[in-house]
């Protein structure tokens, strides 16, 4: 079997047109109240799109970072964040 027509059909089965609706719906109502789209969509068991494009394209450096920051405080994470933001603007 090409290689291409696995990892098409693998991607395909990890997300279901169900859970796009879902997470559409989601980012809507976040917007209309107001509130942070990632924290509502995490609050459901869901992640946007773009965040899980990210994740399939390079699966082990999400995981290490969640894994690594999981005792961190959100503060010192947040501070993180910044210096990564600020690094690769240069």
């Amino acid at each position: 079997m090409p290689q291409k027509a696995y990892k098409n059909r693998r991607t395909t089965r990890l997300v279901p047109p169900q859970s796009i609706q879902a997470e559409a719906t989601i980012v809507r109502l976040a917007d209309a109240a107001a509130l942070n789209r990632d924290e509502l969509l995490g609050l459901a068991g869901k992640i946007e799109g773009d965040v899980r494009r990210t994740i399939l394209k390079r699966p082990k450096l999400p995981a290490g970072l969640v894994r690594q920051f999981a005792g961190v405080s959100d503060e010192k994470v947040r501070r993180v964040i910044l210096r990564a933001r600020r690094t690769g603007k240069q």
